[in-house]
């Protein structure tokens, strides 16, 4: 039986709340942080320089000193062709996506929290002066884009424990997989969702518990063995300055 703390709210309080407060978290990261005279640095310039240097392909598959995430490089790949040097565009997108996981937040502290709570949780985050280091650089979009498919893949799990469904389970392997295509930074970090469950549901092992967690197993076996089959065909390269410079 779930704990009542991990109940999700129900009622015409429910949709109002999520409403605003998503179109406020939404815009006020964008508000906060936005501006117009930045221009790339640090990390920016060594994922524009093996942009450069390579093909599409080739820098898809490349990694970067030992870090592999081709979802990310295809991105940023995009993006860099779309938005060019518009460095204020790069951060506009970086502060919607912060307000997008703040809203993927506030749904799941919803679940042991009140609405308002929840929402005052996520605005805290969403200004804290952490994120702006987050925000203003381009080459940082890997991490909020990382951020975004592990926090999916964690509200895939609340939705299993509240209605058992392989489809639900299908949702946490792909946005498990997601997030460390985009930075393998929480690659660990899936393994708290299955802990997650057993913390909701700490009777239903078998039924409630094991079946996330061999969904995240599932994630990580996959990603292991794309960056391990990719090494050993030497499709990856490291790429970083002392290597260009010799």
């Amino acid at each position: 039986m779930t704990h009542v703390i991990f109940a999700a709210p129900v009622g015409p309080a429910r949709t109002l709340t999520s409403a605003a407060g998503g179109v406020l978290l939404a815009v006020l990261p964008v508000a906060v942080f936005w501006r117009r005279d930045f221009f790339f640095l640090f990390d920016d310039w060594t994922e524009l320089t093996a942009l450069t240097q390579s093909g599409f392909w080739d820098y898809i598959l490349a990694s970067n000193c030992e870090i592999w995430f081709p979802l990310f490089r295809t991105a940023f790949y995009g993006l860099v062709h779309v938005v060019g040097a518009n460095y204020g565009v790069y951060i506009a997108v970086n502060g919607l996506l912060l307000g997008l996981n703040a809203i993927l937040l506030t749904r799941l502290l919803r679940r042991a929290v009140p609405p308002w709570m929840a929402l005052l949780l996520a605005a805290m985050y969403v200004i804290s002066p952490a994120n702006a280091v987050i925000v203003w650089n381009a080459f940082y979009l890997c991490y909020l884009l990382c951020l975004l498919f592990f926090l999916l893949a964690w509200l895939r799990t609340a939705a299993f424990l509240d209605a058992p469904g392989g489809g639900r389970l299908v949702g946490v392997a792909l946005c498990g997989l997601a997030s460390v295509l985009c930075h393998p930074a929480t690659l660990l970090a899936l393994l708290v969702l299955p802990l997650y469950a057993w913390i909701a549901d700490p009777g239903l092992f078998r039924r409630k518990v094991l079946p996330p967690a061999l969904a995240v197993g599932a994630s990580m076996a996959v990603y292991i063995g794309l960056y391990v089959s990719c090494n050993d065909v030497g499709l990856l390269s490291v790429v970083s300055p002392e290597n260009d410079a010799a």
